[in-house]
């Protein structure tokens, strides 16, 4: 009895819907580095976001397709250190012409733009 109930309870769990966002494994070359760093008129906070434009399209709903956003800032997921480090990855992939794998999500959007989770670099 205690396993059939055992049984049943782990079906239930992995038939019941995923409800996070959608991730895509994006993987292509980079078009165009963008790095916007401003000063807020009010109380000097410094405002910085990086992004990059894809060749590839990325195929995510509610993404836009030329976009994903590194949020360099610290006010996604992550840190800015964290941030940081993905930007450095990205920056040395475009530098060298380099191909990447990129964890985009929907869960984390700034203005349309859905941001990365991890970046790696493809082998030549």
């Amino acid at each position: 009895m205690k396993k059939s109930i055992l049984l049943a309870l782990c079906s239930a769990m992995m038939a019941a819907p995923s409800f996070g966002g959608d991730v895509q494994v994006w993987q292509g070359r980079i078009k165009q580095l963008n790095r916007d760093v401003r000063e807020e008129p009010e109380g000097g906070l410094k405002f910085t976001s990086c992004m990059i434009k894809t060749v590839e399209p990325v195929s995510l709903p509610g993404c836009n397709s030329q976009y994903i956003l590194f949020g360099c800032d610290g006010t996604m997921a992550w840190s800015k250190s964290e941030a940081e480090g993905m930007w450095s990855t990205v920056q040395m992939a475009y530098i060298t012409n380099h191909a990447l794998k990129i964890r985009v999500d929907n869960d984390y959007v700034k203005n349309g733009v859905c941001s990365a989770l991890n970046v790696q670099l493809v082998k030549p």
